[in-house]
């Protein structure tokens, strides 16, 4: 914020600083500084601290120092170092180094990093290469080996009787009791049997089984559905039957023997 010419808040400022200045507050702010200044604590520890810098302790620790600096070893390192630094063979490595950072080689091989870098190929790299050590890592099992299996079951027993094929077929129809189903079946008399059997079910589909059986694959079954499921299936009943029809019995008059 700025002040154009001399607006009262700046002047009024400027009284507070005044006053501020020449407050006793100030002036005592400054006795107790100056009193402090020269107070004797303060000389206590200026004493303290050039007792301290002029201990022998610190003397000796600065001669030490001194010998050190102007030691025939420390000079012999300087000028070995010196020496190292002006060599003709750093001054040959820094210029080969400087070469080979400004040399077209170093750039293609930057170049070609960068393309490496950047490729898919690589991405398909890395996960082709994270799949075969998890492959390599998982513990190796041997495969197992698995023979085809063969039945060689013959029946033991010795049968005296010759072979006796069979066909036979039923059924069942009553409207009344909701029973429906039939079943058949043939068998060629050597142990291999072949069937079906129908059912209907409550809820109005008819279930289908057809199966086969013999001595070496045993029971073998095909279950079907056919028709659409209708849970208030109520078969009409209607009876084939005509109803029964009973005649009056007759009684012929009694008779009485005469009166006495």
């Amino acid at each position: 914020m700025t002040y154009k010419g001399k607006s009262p808040g700046k002047c009024k400022l400027q009284e507070a600083v005044l006053r501020y200045k020449n407050s006793p507050g100030k002036c005592k702010l400054q006795e107790a500084a100056l009193r402090y200044k020269n107070s004797p604590g303060k000389c206590k520890l200026q004493e303290d601290a050039q007792r301290y810098r002029n201990r022998p302790e610190k003397c000796k620790l600065q001669k030490a120092a001194l010998r050190y600096k102007n030691s025939p070893e420390k000079c012999k390192l300087q000028e070995a170092a010196l020496r190292y630094k002006n060599s003709p063979g750093k001054c040959k490595l820094q210029e080969a180094a400087l070469r080979y950072k400004n040399s077209h080689g170093k750039c293609k091989l930057q170049e070609d990093a960068q393309r490496y870098k950047n490729r898919p190929e690589k991405m398909k790299g890395f996960i082709l290469i994270a799949f075969i050590s998890a492959v390599c890592a998982a513990p190796q099992y041997p495969k197992p080996s698995y023979s085809g299996y063969k039945p060689d079951y013959k029946p033991s027993y010795k049968s005296d009787h010759a072979p006796m094929p069979y066909d036979f077929a039923w059924a069942v129809k009553d409207d009344y009791t909701y029973n429906d189903y039939n079943h058949q079946e043939t068998s060629d008399g050597n142990g291999y049997v072949k069937g079906s059997y129908q059912t209907l079910l409550p809820d109005g589909r008819v279930q289908t089984v057809t199966y086969t059986a013999d001595d070496y694959t045993g029971y073998v079954a095909d279950v079907q559905y056919s028709g659409e499921p209708k849970y208030d299936y109520k078969p009409a009943y209607k009876p084939s039957y005509p109803a029964p029809a009973y005649k009056a019995p007759a009684y012929r008059a009694p008779t009485y023997g005469p009166k006495y």
